[in-house]
């Protein structure tokens, strides 16, 4: 079977740092997810 690649995209965020947090929680959700499903998660020190 083949690999998966989620992607996971934003757009414009640059100036508009008060959404970091709301983007950072959904990137740990959907980590958690991949994990769970058993997916391969690497390391990242953002999420």
């Amino acid at each position: 079977m083949g690999e998966t690649l989620h992607i996971y995209h934003t757009n414009d965020v640059h100036s508009h740092f008060s959404n970091w947090p709301r983007i950072r929680a959904l990137l740990k959700e959907r980590k958690r997810w991949h994990e769970e499903a058993g997916g391969y998660v690497p390391h990242s020190r953002y999420w």
